[in-house]
């Protein structure tokens, strides 16, 4: 087996746990490669491990990403293109993606004998349009954002779907999510947790200035058009998974729909969506809160 490692390494212990990750990999017989860009931060590795990843990539079995859901949110997108599973190795805090915790590096073992399921997700392709012209694009794994900036002024955005009007929205912004995103900032946002093999897009206003604007739910056949005002002079930042932010003109266009390509996971522990849950977002049983007073 062939594995490309994509670490974090600015995480507190994503150096330690990525040489541990290696030694197991290497005592089951992998084969595993790290891009070029960290041949002068992982002196425990041999030279001939350090490649161009994208030439690698194609002949990959499984791309292990070391960090927390932004690393492998990154790792998922360079993997997507060439239909390639991704293992999470948790080396940062809530990492609600991450297949396994850094106690559980034993169940690299594991990968030889291919004891795990793969898991499909669907993504969101982006698209923003002036006119005819395509100014920005994008492919996410959680989310599409439209927020507002840095002025405190409510966005003021039109959403139509397949071409039918949905509704005039002033808020502070809008989500549209996808089930895996679902637990993200749509959460905060008061959106609903979807299992994240069921395929729908979900889109949450945020903070609206309505008592009647609530999430709705749509189909994966579905597109949604988001549009800004001709007239606008608000502010509208576009981020797709949380990445840098584009500044949306007056009578842009956005389109937001699923991807013809579904980020792969591997999964390889038994527990389910529901003790995922409960484990990573139930306060009460992850922190033990003491008495300040």
């Amino acid at each position: 087996m062939n594995a490309v490692i994509i670490p974090n390494l600015t995480r507190t212990n994503g150096y330690s746990i990525t040489k541990e990750v290696c030694d197991r990999l290497g005592k089951s017989g992998i084969d595993y490669y790290f891009d070029n860009s960290y041949s002068d931060k992982l002196e425990f590795v041999n030279k001939n491990k350090f490649v161009n990843i994208d030439s690698v990539l194609p002949e990959a079995d499984l791309v292990i990403s070391v960090g927390g859901d932004g690393s492998i949110l990154n790792a998922s997108k360079k993997a997507v293109k060439y239909d390639v599973p991704v293992l999470g190795v948790n080396a940062g805090n809530l990492a609600y993606l991450m297949g396994i915790e850094n106690d559980e590096l034993f169940l690299l073992d594991r990968l030889t004998g291919k004891d795990y399921t793969v898991e499909e997700r669907i993504m969101l392709d982006v698209k923003t349009y002036t006119d005819s012209e395509l100014i920005f694009s994008s492919e996410c794994l959680n989310d599409a954002v439209f927020a507002r900036g840095m002025r405190l002024q409510l966005t003021e955005l039109s959403v139509f779907c397949n071409g039918r009007y949905v509704n005039d929205y002033k808020t502070d912004g809008i989500i549209i999510s996808t089930p895996t995103g679902s637990t993200a900032y749509n959460l905060s946002a008061g959106g609903p947790v979807a299992q994240p093999d069921v395929e729908l897009m979900i889109m949450t206003p945020i903070c609206p200035h309505s008592l009647t604007a609530r999430t709705i739910l749509f189909n994966v056949n579905s597109s949604l058009t988001v549009i800004k005002p001709e007239n606008s002079k608000r502010e509208v930042l576009l981020s797709c998974d949380g990445e840098e932010a584009f500044n949306l003109p007056s009578g842009s266009r956005t389109t937001v729909k699923c991807s013809d390509r579904k980020a792969r996971f591997i999964k390889i522990k038994d527990d389910s969506f529901t003790d995922i849950l409960n484990a990573k977002l139930n306060d009460q049983s992850k922190y033990n809160r003491k008495d300040i007073l």
